[in-house]
């Protein structure tokens, strides 16, 4: 082994162990690692299999469902063309509920991750085609805390995180 693969492997055990004490995950596999390259950072999930965007690539503030789901469908991002937008339960798997103050998503892999107006899933309402489920890494009223889903109207805006995998 170089030694600046040796460099780069000691920097990344450093960079494990130190997200499993902030998360305070300390399980022999970390659940996540760093994918992609450069700009284009991803987030695999070693519990669901799942790779996540690392950050958001649409405006802050959000985008209406269709446009939201015509983004991920066409994205090219972290070396892969085949993204869209998750279902409901595959978001839920990455909210962290330990951590008291939002964002309830780990820091340290997500760290420009927005609260915002939550984050849309693929999952359409079954009580109205025309609303999707969104999932809140914040505070968003009194109803629904951190970690929690509800229907909004697809015409309304909301965060888009893309997934692959799974």
């Amino acid at each position: 082994m170089s030694l600046l693969n040796k460099k780069l492997f000691y920097t990344a055990v450093v960079v494990g162990v130190l997200a499993m004490v902030a998360t305070g995950t300390f399980a022999t596999t970390p659940r996540y690692t760093i994918g992609g390259s450069g700009d284009e950072r991803t987030v695999v999930d070693g519990a669901t299999g799942l790779e996540w965007q690392q950050a958001h690539t649409l405006e802050a503030g959000g985008v209406d469902w269709k446009s939201a789901m015509a983004h991920c469908e066409g994205l090219s991002y972290g070396g892969g063309d085949d993204w869209r937008l998750p279902n409901v339960t595959e978001l839920l798997t990455i909210v962290d509920e330990k951590l008291e103050d939002p964002p309830a998503i780990n820091y340290v892999f997500f760290p420009d991750f927005e609260t915002g107006n939550g984050y849309w899933t693929s999952t359409t309402s079954r009580k109205t085609g025309s609303s999707a489920y969104v999932v809140h890494f914040g505070e968003y009223d009194s109803t629904v805390g951190t970690g929690g889903v509800s229907p909004i109207a697809k015409t309304a805006t909301a965060l888009v995180l893309c997934v692959r995998g799974g």
